[in-house]
């Protein structure tokens, strides 16, 4: 749960600072339409396991600086569990559905940002049944349309089950930078 804190105190610290790099001057909001497609890996440390995501952001940029949109998707994990001296090879899969919000620290070609999703889970395969806080955080760099980051997730139902993640993905809509 420290983690967790800490992670959340550092993301909104991030987006805070950025949204600094204005004018005093009024000048309207241009928000423009704006979305991700993302496929990649996540691996979870704690039982040794792999599997792949999809997930889609569709929402904003609601500055030059700051996007904040509804995210959802399909993450899954294969994994080794050891019964009664046998071994078998599991499943889990849950389907995420988020509040997700992404901080640009430049208006360049490369832009680099961090992200953080705030939102629940519900599991499908052998998670099925369970349901409970989902987040995420990490960093990457839009070129162009092309978007890549690397973080860390968790879920939380009555402990977190943390992992990692790479991600490769598509930005459509948006400014042309």
């Amino acid at each position: 749960m420290k983690r967790v804190l800490l992670t959340l105190i550092c993301t909104v610290a991030a987006f805070v600072a950025t949204a600094q790099n204005g004018t005093a001057e009024n000048k309207p909001l241009n928000i423009k339409f704006q979305g991700y497609f993302n496929l990649g890996l996540v691996y979870c440390p704690e039982v040794i396991g792999i599997g792949p995501i999809v997930d889609a952001s569709v929402g904003a940029a609601i500055t030059d600086y700051f996007y904040a949109g509804v995210e959802t998707g399909f993450h899954s994990l294969f994994n080794k569990v050891y019964f009664a001296n046998r071994q078998y090879y599991r499943f889990d899969g849950y389907i995420p559905i988020a509040l997700n919000m992404r901080s640009y620290l430049t208006k360049t070609k490369a832009r680099p940002f961090v992200n953080v999703s705030l939102g629940g889970f519900v599991g499908v395969a052998n998670l099925k049944g369970y349901g409970g806080f989902y987040f995420q955080t990490g960093a990457g760099v839009d070129i162009q349309n092309l978007s890549i980051g690397l973080g860390y997730s968790g879920l939380v139902v009555r402990e977190t089950a943390s992992s990692l993640y790479v991600k490769l993905g598509v930005r459509f809509g948006g400014k042309k930078y």
